[in-house]
């Protein structure tokens, strides 16, 4: 539909480990469910880019102690540093749990992904931190500017 509407490519997004995941996370069977889809509905391929995330779109979001500090001390001003993370897409738990223990730890405040997220996301002004340490970022940021 969208094709059909004039966009001239369709970016498809999605975490690996899906909230509502109750199975093994499998990037070959969720890439064949996307391309079915997209056949049904004659959609052209090559118009389309699949950029699955490591883990969660939160794995993004704590690329850049920076950011987080600055939207951590929004809440709780007395917040001193938060750390840039060196791997986020290889965080032992889910980049989500982890977010929420840090949301806990410096502000008390249950992390809420919807309201929280969208908050992070416009503090960023420099993507050279998340582009060194998040290679589904590389690949979503090359999709964005390929011509």
């Amino acid at each position: 539909m969208l094709l059909l509407e004039g966009c001239e490519r369709i970016l498809i997004v999605w975490d690996l480990y899906p909230a509502w995941g109750d199975h093994k996370p499998c990037r070959y069977e969720d890439r064949k469910t996307i391309f079915e889809a997209l056949d049904a509905a004659n959609v052209d391929r090559n118009r389309v880019a699949l950029i699955c995330i490591q883990q969660e779109i939160e794995a993004w979001l704590l690329a850049d102690g920076e950011v987080l500090t600055g939207f951590l001390q929004s809440i709780n001003s007395h917040l001193k540093k938060v750390s840039h993370h060196k791997a986020p897409e290889r965080i032992g738990c889910n980049p989500k749990t982890a977010f929420n223990k840090l949301m806990q730890e410096h502000t008390g405040r249950k992390y809420e992904d919807y309201a929280h997220a969208r908050k992070i996301v416009v503090r960023i002004n420099d993507l050279s931190r998340l582009r060194k340490v998040c290679l589904t970022f590389q690949r979503f940021e090359y999709h964005i500017r390929r011509p």
